[in-house]
């Protein structure tokens, strides 16, 4: 199913009004190469803490979806 320009605006938007740590946690996990020591150490910090950031995010932008659409 291809991804259509407003979905792509509505997860840019999702993404830029994350919290910082929330926001680069997204961006390292996603955007960044290497093995899962190696972003959470770009990040600063345990493993344990990296994946509750991701988790955080999440379920913060799957939020922000669900009160943008109605659904």
């Amino acid at each position: 199913m291809p991804i259509l320009a407003g979905e792509a605006q509505e997860t840019d938007d999702a993404i830029r009004k994350l919290t910082a740590p929330l926001r680069r946690a997204v961006e390292v996990w996603y955007l960044r190469g290497g093995t899962i020591n190696h972003k959470r150490k770009m990040l600063g910090c345990r493993r344990e803490r990296m994946l509750a950031l991701l988790d955080e995010a999440r379920v913060t932008i799957r939020a922000s979806f669900s009160g943008s659409t109605g659904r």
